[in-house]
């Protein structure tokens, strides 16, 4: 049989006033999702369970069947390995963000190009003081601060709180430092002494003289290093595929002995889906991760949004399920967000997300669309979210009979 498991990131909100009490998924047209819900089964699913911070690296090693209390890893790690870059176990690694600070309120997270951030970083790198670390720049923003751990610096790293940088915007900049242990003192000299690196740089009197926001802080944040996970073939006895844009998604595949499929050209819906079709040829499990939207900057807004939702529900969600129904064997198929997220503040709140299921031996119970509001209706409820992989490979097979 086949498993398709969609995560697509930022698809599920709180309802807002500025919908009229509604959430951007149940303003947006999916004829895809609702047709699924019309024929599966809804639910709700925690997959950040409390006291754990609301993350994507927590949410996506819930839906694949990992318990995060046992396996947290912090994206930094994992995002390092997903780039292409070579991290070794006991390596801690740090994200690297810009901020724009305005009378000490963090106002928005700075998007910077890419060959400005290089040039930003390569010229601060001698400015840090964390002996032996180096500093990785990616693309679309994905830069990194790597402590080897051959380095011969011991930091109380298990102790260090960062704020995420989406998490910051709206506060003092003072209440959002880096706090907890040995380290935290180094990183906020560092973020100080960011600011003065930048008040002056050209680069910054370009981007003011364009009418675009200053970057006044570097940011350092989502500290970790890599989990040492069982491999998820060998847990789940099937082949596993994960298909994502290079980053976080495709590191914690790595990490989780699951083959990464990178789409091509780009990761637009489209080109996630011709990838995820091939991958299901190949493979029993494919994971597919899907951005519908930004939140991780400072919010993307809510037109941007449902226009997101419309993309994935359209070029992405669609194809994929013609694919099952052509594939000329029993298959099943999971769409759950990894988060809960926001359009309007950019942050990630607390909750339960929803979850769509369908596919060989799933009873339709609910007979609604997909939204929020629909799959709390549902009485399926899934408290610990690891165990929902469980439950979507094997709900209402019979194993006397081979599981069909």
């Amino acid at each position: 049989m086949k498993h398709l498991l969609v995560i697509p990131s930022g698809l599920a909100e709180p309802a807002c006033a500025e919908l009229d009490g509604r959430t951007p998924l149940e303003v947006a047209r999916t004829p895809a999702l609702d047709g699924l819900a019309l024929r599966g089964r809804l639910g709700r699913v925690v997959t950040c369970p409390p006291p754990l911070p609301v993350r994507a690296d927590i949410g996506l090693l819930c839906l694949l069947g990992y318990d995060p209390a046992l396996n947290q890893a912090g994206r930094g790690a994992l995002e390092t390995w997903g780039l292409g870059h070579e991290v070794f176990p006991g390596d801690w690694v740090l994200r690297l963000s810009f901020l724009c600070v305005k009378n000490g309120v963090v106002s928005a997270v700075s998007h910077v190009r890419d060959a400005e951030a290089a040039a930003i970083l390569g010229a601060f790198a001698s400015r840090l003081r964390m002996p032996g670390s180096v500093i990785r720049t990616g693309a679309e923003g994905r830069h990194l601060l790597v402590q080897p751990a051959l380095s011969g610096t011991r930091y109380d790293w298990d102790a260090l709180v960062t704020f995420a940088p989406h998490e910051a915007v709206g506060r003092p900049l003072a209440d959002c430092m880096p706090a907890g242990g040995n380290l935290a003192a180094v990183l906020s000299d560092a973020v100080g002494a960011s600011a003065d690196f930048l008040s002056a740089h050209e680069i910054n009197l370009t981007r003011l003289e364009m009418g675009e926001l200053p970057i006044t802080h570097l940011w350092p944040w989502g500290q970790g290093r890599l989990p040492g996970l069982r491999p998820l073939p060998e847990l789940l006895h099937l082949r596993a595929a994960m298909v994502a844009e290079p980053g976080l998604a495709v590191g914690l595949a790595r990490a989780a002995g699951m083959s990464a499929v990178l789409p091509t050209p780009n990761g637009s819906p489209a080109a996630l889906a011709l990838a995820a079709a091939r991958a299901l040829s190949q493979s029993d499990l494919v994971v597919v991760r899907a951005r519908v939207n930004d939140t991780e900057s400072d919010g993307t807004g809510l037109a941007a949004t449902m226009a997101g939702i419309e993309s994935f529900d359209r070029d992405l969600l669609a194809p994929l399920v013609h694919q099952l129904e052509t594939i000329g064997q029993p298959w099943r198929i999971l769409v759950a967000p990894d988060h809960l997220s926001s359009s309007i503040t950019g942050r990630h709140p607390a909750g339960a997300v929803p979850f769509v299921m369908a596919g060989h031996r799933v009873p339709h119970v609910v007979d609604a669309p997909f939204s929020e509001a629909s799959c709390a209706q549902s009485d399926l409820h899934i408290q610990q979210g690891h165990l929902l992989m469980e439950y979507f490979l094997k709900s209402g097979l019979n194993p006397d009979s081979g599981g069909y």
